[in-house]
């Protein structure tokens, strides 16, 4: 018997585990309208592609890169106007583009799932006709979840730029 739960620990850290990770998701854009700080705004999905390597079997490096568009729903004044102190003010479109390193945090590895945390910071930039501004690019991934082996798909909760719940699709090599 106990040579076979010492086999059986063995071989479980013998496991061949993935090292790339290309990821997908699509988040809600709440972040957005709230950062936003304008009444009657409406924020697209807020889109990702992610990249990780495993430098260790628990430590996930890579990065990020983030759109979301933003716009506005006018009600009965048109779509291109938004209330600011009971005065028409035009507004036009917005797009925001994240890019950011990422570090992932995983607590459970198995072939064919993952359960992670992780954190991001980088720059963004919010594009507005012809005004930009920077600002800081922050996600908190709470706690995420990837299941199957090559393909896979996936959860997080978090709060930031990327949205407050994602879904997650990606490849795995």
């Amino acid at each position: 018997m106990l040579i076979f739960s010492v086999s059986a620990l063995y071989t479980q850290n013998k496991i061949a585990l993935t090292k790339n990770d290309f990821q997908f998701s699509v988040g809600d854009g709440i972040f957005h309208m709230i950062t936003a700080n304008k009444s009657n705004l409406f924020a697209q999905p807020s889109l990702s592609f992610n990249y990780f390597y495993s430098i260790q079997k628990w430590f996930w490096l890579g990065g990020t890169l983030n759109f979301c568009h933003i716009s506005s729903y006018g009600g009965n004044r048109g779509p291109d106007y938004v209330d600011s102190e009971k005065t028409k003010e035009k507004y036009s479109p917005t797009n925001f583009f994240g890019l950011a390193p990422t570090v992932r945090f995983s607590y459970i590895n198995r072939p064919n799932f993952i359960l992670y945390s992780g954190t991001t910071l980088g720059v963004g930039c919010y594009f507005q006709s012809s005004k930009k501004q920077f600002v800081p690019f922050i996600q908190e991934t709470f706690i995420g979840f990837s299941s199957g082996k090559k393909f896979y798909f996936g959860a997080e909760l978090g709060a930031g730029f990327r949205g407050i719940l994602n879904g997650n699709i990606g490849y795995r090599f």
